[in-house]
C-alpha cells in the first residue's frame, strides 16, 4: 500500500473512530515516513491514550517539516494538555500563520510586545482572537500586564464589548471604534507565553467578572441554566441530541434555556418536556446572558462559551465534555483548575451522553 492510500485509509478509519486500526495501517509504512504520516500517528496516538508516543510522533513531524504551522500547532495542543504549558504556549505561536487565527488589523500596526515593562508614553493594546470562550477564559490576565503596561487597551468582539467595558482601567474597544494610537499590540492567548503561565500559576480569584443579576420573578424552586449545543460543524462533538434530554423530565427545577439560536421545533420539545423557559434567543450579548446566569442556582452546558462565561462569573456549574475534551478543561478530582466553581463531567464513551445525563438527573435529583 503507498502513502498516500493509507493516509486516505488511515483518515476514514479515524472519523468512523477505529483508531488502532488506523494506527495499525499507518505504522505498517516502511520507513521513512513523511511528516503527513508523523502527524497522523500523533493524533491517533492521543485518541489511544498514549501520550508520549504521541509526543515522540508530533516531534518527528516537527524535524521533518519545521515550517509547517498544522503540526506545530498539533504539538502545542498535545503538550498543553498534558500541563506542559512552558513549551505548549511556546509551540501555540505557530496559530499565527493562520490566516483568521489573530486579527491582523492590530498586527501590522505595531511591534508585538515581548513582556518587558511599558511606560506612559509606550500604550499597549491587547486584542482579543479566536473564539468567545477563548477571550473570557484568558481576560483574567488583564490585571498582571496592568503592573507592566501603564497605558492599556483591549480590543475585543462587539459580542462581549458590554461584559468587558467597566474593567478597571482598562479602556476597552472594538472595530466600530476609533483605538487611540498604540506602540505595541499582543493578541490575548499569547499572554500565556509572555507571563509564563503555569497550572500552578493561574490566577484564582473568582470571579473576575461581575454584572448585576436580572431581575428574574421568585421562584420556590432552583433555577438551572441549560445550554446543550455547540456551533456546527466544529461543536458535533459537544452537541448534546436533543432526544436525550428527555430523561431530564420531572425535576423539582426550573430549566432556563440560555442556548443561542434556538429554533422554534427545539423551544416547542423542551417547553414540552422539561417546561423550560426560552431566554437564549432573547439575549443581545454576553452582557444579557451574565446577568440571567447572576440570577440562577446553577449553570448546565456542554464546552461553549457559556461554561467559559459561568466560570468566570463564579457561578456553579456543571460542565459536560466529549471524551477528548479540549485542553482547557483539564483538572483535579473533577473540578477545573481554569475555574473552581466549574465541576466536570466527561463522557465515558466517545459519542455517548448517557452517563453525563443520567448523573445530571441523580445529582439534581439529590439535591
Amino acid at each position: 500500500m503507498n502513502r498516500d492510500t493509507a493516509l486516505s485509509q488511515a483518515q476514514t478509519l479515524f472519523e468512523q473512530g477505529a483508531y488502532a486500526e488506523a494506527h495499525a495501517i499507518l505504522e505498517s509504512l516502511p520507513a521513512p515516513r513523511d511528516h503527513r504520516v508523523w502527524r497522523a500517528l500523533g493524533l491517533l496516538n492521543l485518541r489511544l491514550d498514549r501520550p508520549e508516543a504521541a509526543e515522540t510522533a508530533f516531534q518527528e513531524a516537527v524535524s521533518l517539516r519545521p515550517d509547517d504551522p498544522e503540526i506545530r500547532f498539533s504539538l502545542a495542543l498535545h503538550r498543553l494538555s498534558q500541563g506542559d504549558f512552558k513549551r505548549g504556549f511556546e509551540d501555540y505561536e505557530a496559530r499565527m500563520e493562520f490566516g483568521q487565527a489573530v486579527a491582523t488589523v492590530y498586527t501590522r500596526r505595531a511591534p508585538f510586545w515581548d513582556g518587558k515593562p511599558l511606560g506612559p508614553e509606550t500604550p499597549l493594546l491587547i486584542h482579543c482572537e479566536q473564539g468567545f470562550g477563548d477571550s473570557i477564559q484568558f481576560i483574567r490576565f488583564l490585571p498582571r500586564v496592568r503592573e507592566r503596561a501603564q497605558t492599556l487597551y483591549l480590543a475585543c468582539h462587539r459580542e462581549l464589548y458590554r461584559l468587558l467595558a467597566d474593567m478597571p482601567g482598562v479602556p476597552v474597544f472594538t472595530q466600530d471604534h476609533e483605538i487611540p494610537p498604540f506602540a505595541r499590540q499582543l493578541p490575548l492567548l499569547s499572554l500565556g507565553r509572555i507571563l509564563e503561565v503555569t497550572p500552578e500559576t493561574i490566577p484564582t480569584p473568582i470571579p473576575y467578572l461581575s454584572v448585576p443579576a436580572a431581575p428574574l420573578p421568585p421562584s420556590p424552586r432552583p433555577r438551572v441554566g441549560l445550554v446543550w449545543r455547540a456551533k456546527p460543524p466544529g461543536g458535533r462533538n459537544r452537541t448534546i441530541p436533543l432526544e436525550s434530554l428527555r430523561s431530564l423530565a420531572g425535576l423539582p427545577v426550573d430549566w432556563v434555556l440560555l442556548q443561542k439560536d434556538v429554533t422554534r421545533e427545539e423551544a416547542a420539545f423542551l417547553q414540552e418536556v422539561l417546561g423550560a423557559e426560552e431566554r437564549g434567543s432573547g439575549l443581545r450579548d454576553f452582557r444579557e446572558t451574565a446577568e440571567i446566569m447572576q440570577a440562577l442556582d446553577l449553570v448546565v452546558t456542554v464546552d461553549t462559551s457559556s461554561a467559559h462565561l459561568a466560570g468566570a462569573l463564579g457561578r456553579p456549574g456543571w460542565v459536560l465534555l466529549p471524551q477528548w475534551a479540549d485542553w482547557r478543561w483539564a483538572g483535579k478530582n473533577g473540578r477545573s483548575i481554569w475555574y473552581p466553581t466549574l465541576e466536570l463531567f466527561p463522557q465515558e464513551r466517545e459519542g455517548d451522553w448517557t452517563a453525563q445525563i443520567a448523573a445530571v438527573r441523580r445529582r439534581l435529583g439529590a439535591a
